[in-house]
């Protein structure tokens, strides 16, 4: 495999990568002008990369399981690659009876491993014992989780902190988020990028996190989740779902947002969720609503056939890498200095 420089959390953690300012935080709506354009072209055209991605492997039978932003490589021209099968599932065709893949630990349909995914971008059901789900809605919900990681709050932290157990806390309602003391000119602060739920005090903590956004589940929320093996072992507090929107104070401002599409891949029953394929169909993306969608160079052209937004192969003579690294350099330069 060549040498790939930069991963999703590189962007996410370059303070650059908002439609807001410093200065403009404080406003009630992220700015309408080239910053939000600007941020906006990136993100809908890395999100796009994504989402095709997994709605190719998704065509050819296999689920990912491990969808989160560390596993999302760029390359210098901001081509995406998706990386990590190591818990891959291959899913059965249909009235195909064996198992396809020869493995130390082949899993059948009805005894899969739920103890797949990493932290907060876990589907719930993973986290109350199931052995048979599944696999392609596992990676819609992921899909949610790592695309609302995009509009989240940046949060200014130490890089001390790393070697302290992380301490839980709500996605901000900012588009930064400055701890108590904190300040710029620490030579040791780091930015970090909200995750939508935390995974900082294990499964029960995380399935709390999910409630306390998505509501707790219901027969009528979600059918079937009280005969998962574990539902019954721990009553939770009954919470309402609460609206996405608050929780992702760096989503831009065009007429047609994102907001949608997260939505309805975080769908409780798994077999609601939004594909990946159809995600690609969103309004998101349609021309008649959406920025200009980069590609790199060299993008299949039957993906640039189907896709319904305006291609183009440069933004205000920026090429997609160069409105890329335009974010990840300056920011990866500053952690080197520090």
């Amino acid at each position: 495999m060549p040498y790939i420089p930069y991963h999703l959390t590189d962007l996410f953690s370059s303070p650059s990568f908002s439609p807001h300012t410093f200065m403009s935080a404080m406003d009630s709506e992220a700015p309408s002008g080239p910053t939000n354009s600007r941020f906006t072209t990136l993100a809908m055209s890395l999100a796009y990369q994504i989402l095709s991605g997994v709605a190719y492997l998704h065509s050819r039978h296999i689920a990912h399981r491990d969808l989160k932003p560390s596993n999302v490589l760029l390359t210098e021209e901001g081509c995406v690659k998706l990386i990590d099968f190591g818990i891959a599932y291959p899913e059965e065709e249909a009235g195909d009876g064996e198992i396809k893949r020869q493995d130390l630990w082949p899993e059948h349909p009805d005894r899969m491993y739920f103890e797949v995914g990493t932290g907060p971008y876990r589907a719930p059901e993973l986290l109350f014992g199931t052995t048979s789900y599944l696999a392609r809605a596992v990676d819609s919900w992921s899909l949610g989780v790592l695309l609302a990681e995009f509009f989240t709050a940046l949060r200014l932290t130490s890089e001390d902190d790393n070697e302290l157990p992380p301490e839980p806390h709500s996605p901000g309602a900012k588009p930064f988020v400055l701890p108590e003391g904190g300040s710029f000119a620490d030579p040791h602060a780091v930015w970090k990028r909200d995750s939508l739920f935390d995974a900082s005090r294990g499964e029960i903590g995380l399935a709390w996190s999910i409630f306390c956004v998505r509501g707790t589940p219901t027969e009528e929320t979600w059918p079937g989740f009280t005969s998962l093996p574990d539902a019954s072992r721990v009553t939770f507090t009954q919470t309402p779902r609460v609206p996405l929107s608050p929780l992702l104070p760096n989503l831009p401002t065009p007429s047609t947002t994102p907001l949608d599409m997260i939505e309805k891949f975080l769908q409780y029953p798994p077999d609601k969720r939004l594909s990946p394929a159809d995600a690609l169909k969103h309004d998101w993306f349609k021309a008649a609503h959406a920025e200009t969608v980069l590609l790199p160079p060299g993008y299949a052209d039957s993906a640039r056939d189907k896709i319904a937004a305006t291609v183009a192969g440069e933004w205000e003579g920026q090429s997609l890498g160069q409105l890329m690294r335009s974010y990840v350099r300056p920011h990866l330069a500053q952690l080197s200095h520090c």
